[in-house]
């Protein structure tokens, strides 16, 4: 048996084979539940459907490939983030200081439950979109954290 993934937008293919052991015998007609284990992170955003394809002593006796079947089409959520920034009393203005404190409150959605990812931020001169450099480095802040919960915040300083 020999499946593919097919991403709708570039129509990429990504086969998978996978020999399944049955040691009981099957009805002529039925079902039967195939898995596919990959990394779906670059298909991040996109849709991807599945072809089937049946073999019998090698030979192709039946297929089921039709890229615009709803039924075979899964959608690999995009990540999505929303952040928040100001001072750290909250207020959306600072004074001027040596050690001034900007905090940036990352919401984040569709992430994957027990895998590590890094929320990093960077400050940025809003009138030309280019870094902000502090003694001559980009002001940087970066949070590693791993999804084990529901919470869906991550502040920055």
């Amino acid at each position: 048996m020999s499946e593919s993934i097919c991403d709708l937008f570039s129509s990429r293919v990504v086969t998978i084979s996978r020999r399944l052991s049955v040691s009981i015998a099957l009805k002529s007609a039925g079902s039967l539940k195939m898995e596919f284990v990959f990394d779906s992170i670059p298909l991040s955003g996109q849709k991807v459907v599945v072809y089937e394809r049946l073999y019998f002593k090698n030979t192709l006796i039946a297929q089921h490939t039709d890229r615009n079947n709803s039924d075979q089409t899964v959608e690999i959520k995009a990540p999505k983030i929303k952040t928040s920034a100001a001072g750290a009393d909250g207020k959306k203005e600072i004074l001027p200081a040596q050690q001034a404190v900007i905090v940036d409150t990352a919401q984040y959605e569709g992430l994957a439950y027990g895998q590590s990812y890094t929320m990093r931020g960077q400050v940025m001169d809003a009138a030309t979109g280019k870094p902000i450099l502090a003694e001559g480095r980009e002001i940087i802040s970066e949070v590693p954290f791993k999804v084990e919960s529901n919470d869906v915040r991550a502040a920055l300083r």
